[in-house]
């Protein structure tokens, strides 16, 4: 089973807090024994595709950091412009 950019999209599109609380919760799961010691291939496709999936959440967080702060400076941008205009 191979998790899907649907479920990345979907947490993205959670408030930011909750999608505190998902990260932290793969977190805590991935900080725990790994089931990979049992020998069990389910278990080692499994832990690979949540790393794989952690991963692929903490790069959208932080594009989507990037962008909110380049939308912030555009912000600014505009409103610099609106006063130069109106000056």
């Amino acid at each position: 089973m191979i998790l899907s950019p649907e479920y990345i999209q979907t947490i993205m599109m959670m408030e930011e807090s909750v999608q505190h609380v998902v990260m932290t919760a793969i977190q805590e799961l991935m900080s725990k024994e790994s089931p990979v010691s049992s020998g069990n291939d389910s278990y080692v496709d499994l832990d690979r595709q949540l790393k794989k999936t952690v991963e692929d959440l903490n790069d959208a967080l932080a594009t989507k950091e990037e962008i909110a702060q380049r939308c912030h400076e555009l912000d600014m941008q505009v409103c610099a412009s609106d006063l130069q205009l109106h000056s």
